[in-house]
């Protein structure tokens, strides 16, 4: 017999509107993935981290009452 998936909750809540945050956050990293040196990549990386951090702090806000 086939178990169903257990339901989970998505991270971002897909009828929001606002995807401002997470389309940033995907430039980032596209900006990482074609960034040439090392410094490039450091600090592609560096802005990558920074904008995850905003936004999961932007949504546990958001999600606390």
């Amino acid at each position: 017999m086939e178990e169903e998936p257990e339901e989970t909750e998505p991270i971002m809540d897909s009828t929001d509107s606002t995807d401002a945050p997470l389309e940033d956050f995907n430039a980032l990293v596209i900006d990482f993935i074609e960034a040439k040196d090392s410094k490039e990549i450091d600090q592609a990386w560096i802005n990558v981290k920074t904008a995850a951090s905003q936004t999961l702090a932007m949504e546990h806000e958001n999600r606390t009452p």
